[in-house]
C-alpha cells in the first residue's frame, strides 16, 4: 500500500514588503520580522495572530513557547575580532591570547545554555567576517533563544505573559553583552 499523503512545510504568509512573516504549520505558528522596531508592536502583531486563530480550531496544547532575537551589529571600521572590544563585553570576547583574535578567523561562534526552571535560554554569539562587497567588513551576532518545552494549556494571556518575561530577559542579557559605546 502507497501512502499518499503529503508532506508539505510551514505555509507562509509574507507582507508585500517582505518585513513581515507568519509560517503556519500543523504543529506550530510563528511570526517573524526584519522591521523589528518595538517590543509593543511585535507582541500587538504576535497577540492578533493567535488571537486570530478560530476557537475551534486551536489547539488544546501548546509544546513550545519562544522568542528568538537574532541582533546583528555593525560598525564602520570594525574589520577584526579584536576591533570588537570596544563594542563587545570583553568577557564574551575572552582572553586577548584566544583563538578568537586569530587574524586568519572568518567565523567564530560560542554558544552559553541556560536552564531557568522550566525555561530554556541559547544566547549563541561571536563574530562573522562578511564577504568584501558587504557595507561592513564584519558582524557581531547575538542569537538569543527563549523558550519552554513544558507542555501546556493553550492559553493566549499566559502565552503573551510569557512571552513578556522572555522579551525582558532578552533585553538584559543583550545589554549585558555590549558596551555603553555600542
Amino acid at each position: 500500500v502507497a501512502d499518499t499523503s503529503v508532506a508539505t512545510g510551514p505555509v507562509r504568509f509574507a507582507r508585500e514588503d517582505g518585513a513581515w512573516l507568519i509560517n503556519i504549520a500543523t504543529d506550530s505558528i510563528s511570526l517573524e520580522t526584519t522591521g523589528y522596531d518595538t517590543w509593543a508592536n511585535f507582541r500587538a502583531h504576535f497577540g492578533e495572530l493567535v488571537a486570530a486563530i478560530p476557537e475551534g480550531l486551536r489547539p488544546a496544547r501548546a509544546t513550545r513557547v519562544g522568542v528568538r532575537y537574532v541582533d546583528q551589529i555593525q560598525a564602520q571600521g570594525v574589520i577584526t575580532p579584536s576591533d570588537w572590544r570596544q563594542y563587545i563585553e570583553p568577557s564574551l570576547l575572552g582572553p586577548q591570547d584566544s583563538l578568537i583574535f586569530d587574524e586568519h578567523l572568518i567565523q567564530g561562534l560560542q554558544q552559553l545554555s541556560f536552564r531557568i526552571e522550566d525555561d530554556g535560554v541559547n544566547v549563541r554569539h561571536g563574530y562573522v567576517k562578511n564577504d568584501a562587497a558587504a557595507d561592513y567588513p564584519s558582524t557581531y551576532v547575538i542569537d538569543t533563544d527563549l523558550f519552554t518545552e513544558t507542555e501546556q494549556p493553550f492559553d493566549v494571556p499566559a502565552i503573551l505573559d510569557r512571552i513578556d518575561r522572555y522579551h525582558g530577559w532578552a533585553w538584559n542579557l543583550f545589554r549585558r553583552s555590549i558596551t555603553p559605546a555600542t
